[in-house]
C-alpha cells in the first residue's frame, strides 16, 4: 500500500566497509516523485602507526604531554 502525499520514506542509505578496506555508500533518493539510486565507492588509506610518523621513541611514547602535542598536530 502506498501513502499519497508528502508522507513516507524520501531515502534510503547503505554503507559497506570491508575489510580490504573498500567502502561503498549507496543511496535511493526519491527526486521529484522519481527513484533515483547513486553508489559511491573508494578506499580507506591505512595510517602510518605513531611511531612511524613522528619516529617516536619508547619513553617518548610514555611522555603524555608529547603524545598530546603528535595528536594536535
Amino acid at each position: 500500500m502506498r501513502v499519497q502525499g508528502p508522507y513516507g520514506t524520501r531515502s534510503s542509505t547503505a554503507l559497506t566497509v570491508k575489510a580490504s578496506a573498500e567502502v561503498s555508500f549507496f543511496e535511493m533518493f526519491l527526486d521529484k516523485n522519481t527513484w533515483k539510486e547513486k553508489t559511491v565507492r573508494y578506499y580507506i588509506r591505512r595510517p602510518k602507526s605513531w611511531i612511524e610518523r613522528y619516529r617516536a621513541t619508547e619513553s617518548q611514547l610514555q611522555n603524555k604531554s608529547w603524545l598530546m602535542y603528535c595528536s594536535l598536530t
